[in-house]
């Protein structure tokens, strides 16, 4: 899940290397890599087994960049494969979750925007 993010919890960089946080940190691990008011752009590294609450946005647009790894991602009623070189999308309202399996692991990027300091998550 992507909760509002103040700007100075992001590391708004000009340039961050991916493979280099994902190397240094083990999984389960979620970095904010820029927060601004327009968008927030989390680096998530997930190990096998993990998963998210079913939950939406009421007024963000979620997108999720697959890095590396493998899951399945529930968007509104349909489920979809999620590997590197996919771009997936939650449009505002719309229940998602994401489930790697046991013996997987993930590591994508997830863009929110907007960025509003406002309750943005609702558990499903």
């Amino acid at each position: 899940m992507v909760p509002y993010s103040p700007p100075e919890e992001g590391l708004n960089e000009a340039l961050v290397d991916v493979r280099a946080l994902t190397e240094a940190e083990p999984a389960p691990s979620r970095r904010v890599l820029i927060s601004t008011p327009m968008a927030r752009v989390v680096l998530f590294h997930c190990p096998g087994g993990f998963r998210t609450v079913p939950h939406h946005h009421p007024r963000a647009l979620e997108t999720f960049v697959i890095l590396e790894g493998e899951a399945t991602f529930r968007i509104g009623g349909a489920r979809f494969d999620a590997r590197p070189g996919r771009v997936l999308r939650a449009s505002p309202g719309e229940v998602h979750a994401i489930e790697v399996a046991p013996d997987g692991r993930i590591v994508f990027v997830a863009v929110v925007a907007p960025n509003e300091d406002v309750p943005d998550e609702t558990l499903e």
